[in-house]
């Protein structure tokens, strides 16, 4: 009871949050991570080849290649391309971001990375965090691949 009201209380949060850049900042285009949208498909569509067709879907590049996953998706599980197809996909299939967007990741892992090595520091002046960042950003960005 307790972890289902919980989890009903982040989900309103998490839609505040959303709605409010939506109302502030409508030019920009809101995503969600593909890996945290799996993870609750998974909770009642577990298997490996359900894993395997959502991610086909979610960085397919054209129309056509997502709509193809999504049908074998269908044939496999329909509940499973049901509940995908309840989730807006402008905000997690690649093939549906905007042209001009200045990544197409289906991703967030950079912003988790970033947030984990930052979170020890949230506690400082900004000064300070920006004094602590901004070496660690230079050695991150210029690293070879």
């Amino acid at each position: 009871m307790v972890a289902s009201l919980l989890a009903e209380l982040n989900d309103c949060a998490l839609q505040g949050l959303v709605n409010t850049f939506v109302d502030n900042w409508p030019q920009y285009e809101h995503r969600i991570c593909c890996r945290h949208l799996y993870q609750n498909l998974r909770k009642n569509h577990p298997g490996v080849i359900i894993r395997d067709l959502f991610w086909k879907a979610a960085k397919a590049t054209y129309r056509q290649a997502f709509e193809r996953a999504m049908n074998e998706l269908k044939e496999v599980d329909e509940d499973a391309f049901k509940w995908l197809q309840s989730q807006s996909t402008t905000i997690w299939a690649r093939h549906m971001f905007k042209s001009d967007g200045q990544s197409d990741t289906v991703l967030n892992n950079m912003c988790e990375s970033f947030n984990s090595t930052i979170v020890k520091f949230r506690s400082k002046p900004i000064i300070t965090i920006v004094c602590i960042i901004l070496p660690f950003m230079c050695i991150m960005i210029h690293r070879p691949m």
